[in-house]
């Protein structure tokens, strides 16, 4: 055991009690490196896969589920990282089914063997592509285009895997897309379990299981791949499954609206403290609640409010029968604390632009007068000088907060992916997002001379950021939208010493960084991608996605709980809507026609080439030019 300095702190805890604690602490925090991954060759074809009779029995990596962070590119591995190699054991695995916001297929396709069979559920642009499973020509690889119903903005956002291997399946849960920078140069989070699988035996189905496949077919996964659940074991599974599915596809909000987002959170809540008919099962006035995104959008009071109440189980009118209304509405909100990057964490963080455009905060949001700017919290990345892509909620309770609930998953912080709920019924008013993620129920949250110490079923947690938040100061902002093609002076240009950038240079470089300016602006050196950067077309589409995301509204849906001190009358907020999205739609042309002038005026002839090739240019692209335009104004 280490040596510990025992100074005298003037608690009367008892001296064996506090050298049994350390101990099991040195133990969950020891640095030896752990290697699971298996250099054995690739079995011949997956048709074996499952069949328990023909595959010798192996004993399973993670049997009770563990958390993992991403590796971080040059950092030391340890045995809390995984690098997605190491998730997805390439050279034994046989099939896999992968869920993904963003796909960089070029840079992940050679991360599997030419015979493993996959299939990917993606995001796409309805107006340009149809809903539905396409198949390439050898049959090796089938997409996915889950159905998306009459919305603004649809968006595809759940990250999960389920990876099929000789007699056993690794189900995955995390918040990284399939990209290259979400899996070296960005903090994500993963969970993951290894489950038995026996083609040749029906298991008695769980919570999990079923759970499970209702997930899989919200997003149009192939009966034949979700009847795989039914010969998984899993009897040890001891997460609960939390999606999100887009609102207007109807039925499921018309018939299950308490299946999804928040409402599925407040479901969960109960079965983990079931509410008594005496108040005080719950220790309410000592619980706050922990969340964190990488995208955040206009939070109001009421969505904390509710957020709060439905972390717990219960709805407002509950909790202040529960407390006897000692808790006030003020109070209830500023319990959830809403953790995100400062603009100088941004600015600093020692990857540059390429991690940086993956944080999301609306200027215009945040200076809202509306805004809570009292719930932002400064959070602490556990990798120095990076930034977090993670998503995750801790609900923690009782005296000193050491005991709770944590969530991980692809929800960031908003209503688009938790949706709007009612304040009278557990349920859901409206969704944006297809949404998924986990609940890990009775953890344990201590801090011990400094280190963290976050445990579930007796194992360690890393965490991907510390657990002491400090709210934000006068000179804190959020670390607010940036875009790889930026117009405006470059960092730096008005400082000592830094020269204007030549007429002719160019504003953005493959690396990141803007020409003109040294490598070394950044507080800390920025080292080189060990592989190819990602092409700026892939990051601008994610960055407009993700801003997306976090802005969303829903024009038919009210915009306020239904308070009784709320006097809007719905009609003048849709009629105020619709005003403002003809107004925008309006400056959209205007901006169109000024483009053309300009370009006529440069050169008539290569600017009228430029509008007929204009005319046959694809939805796609008049999507992207619409969403970055919208980006800007909202």
């Amino acid at each position: 055991m280490n040596n510990h300095n025992n100074q005298n702190t003037g608690c009367s805890i008892d001296d064996e009690l506090i050298e049994k604690e350390l101990e099991e602490f040195d133990r969950l925090m020891s640095d030896e490196v752990i290697y699971i991954s298996d250099t054995s060759e690739a079995g011949e074809g997956f048709e074996q896969t499952g069949n328990s009779s023909t595959t010798a029995e192996t004993s399973l990596p993670f049997p009770d589920g563990a958390v993992k962070l991403t590796h971080m590119q040059g950092e030391t591995p340890t045995e809390d990282c995984m690098t997605l190699e190491d998730i997805l054991q390439p050279h034994k695995l046989r099939k896999a089914l992968l869920s993904t916001f963003i796909l960089e297929m070029d840079w992940l396709e050679p991360k599997f063997a030419k015979s493993t069979k996959l299939v990917i559920v993606k995001s796409y642009n309805p107006d340009e592509e149809p809903s539905g499973v396409l198949q390439t020509e050898n049959g090796r690889i089938t997409l996915i285009n889950p159905l998306f119903g009459k919305q603004k903005y649809p968006i595809m956002h759940s990250k999960l895997m389920l990876l099929f291997y000789d007699n056993y399946v690794r189900f995955v849960a995390s918040s990284a897309n399939l990209i290259q920078i979400d899996w070296t140069v960005l903090q994500n989070i993963v969970y993951i379990q290894d489950m038995k699988l026996d083609t040749m035996q029906t298991f008695t189905p769980t919570e999990f299981s079923i759970e499970l496949q209702k997930a899989l077919r919200d997003l149009n996964v192939p009966e034949q791949v979700v009847d795989q659940i039914n010969h998984i074991d899993t009897s040890n599974v001891g997460v609960h499954i939390v999606t999100s599915v887009p609102s207007r596809r109807g039925w499921q909000v018309r018939d299950h609206a308490d299946a999804y987002g928040m409402a599925k959170l407040a479901k969960i809540a109960q079965k983990l403290y079931p509410q008594p008919s005496v108040p005080g099962n719950l220790d309410i006035m000592s619980t706050n609640v922990y969340c964190y995104g990488s995208s955040m959008g206009r939070p109001t009071n009421a969505f904390l409010r509710n957020f709060f109440c439905y972390s717990l189980g219960m709805t407002w009118d509950e909790i202040k029968r529960q407390t006897d209304s000692q808790l006030t509405e003020h109070e209830a909100f500023r319990r959830v604390k809403v953790g995100f990057h400062t603009n100088d964490q941004g600015n600093s963080n020692k990857f540059g632009l390429i991690s940086r455009m993956s944080i999301k905060c609306q200027q215009d949001s945040y200076f809202d007068k509306s805004f809570p700017v009292d719930a932002l919290y400064k959070i602490e990345p556990a990798v120095p000088h990076t930034l977090v892509h993670a998503k995750v909620v801790l609900m923690r309770m009782g005296p000193g907060e050491h005991h709770g609930w944590m969530y991980l998953g692809s929800h960031n912080f908003t209503a688009g992916a938790w949706g709007n709920v009612s304040t009278t019924q557990l349920k859901l008013t409206y969704v944006n997002n297809y949404e998924f993620g986990v609940v890990l129920p009775e953890v344990r949250f201590d801090t011990v001379f400094g280190r963290d110490h976050v445990v579930w079923r007796g194992s360690k947690v890393p965490m991907p950021v510390k657990l002491s938040w400090s709210p934000y100061s006068r000179d804190d902002f959020p670390c607010f939208n940036i875009s790889s093609n930026e117009e405006g002076l470059p960092p730096g240009f008005f400082d000592e010493g830094i020269e204007p950038l030549e007429d002719d240079a160019d504003m953005g470089n493959d690396d990141g960084n803007i020409a003109g300016t040294p490598a070394a602006q950044s507080k800390v050196s920025k080292p080189e991608l060990s592989t190819t950067t990602p092409n700026k077309e892939l990051l601008d589409d994610l960055a407009a996605f993700e801003t997306e995301i976090a802005e969303l509204v829903d024009p038919e849906e009210p915009l306020t709980d239904n308070l009784a001190s709320t006097a809007v009358n719905q009609e003048d907020v849709l009629d105020g809507q619709a005003k403002e999205w003809s107004e925008r739609t309006q400056h959209l042309a205007h901006l169109q026609s000024i483009i053309k002038q300009g370009l006529e005026e440069l050169d008539p002839n290569e600017s009228k080439s430029d509008m007929d090739e204009g005319s046959d240019e694809s939805s796609e692209d008049e999507y992207s030019e619409f969403t970055s335009w919208r980006t800007g104004q909202l």
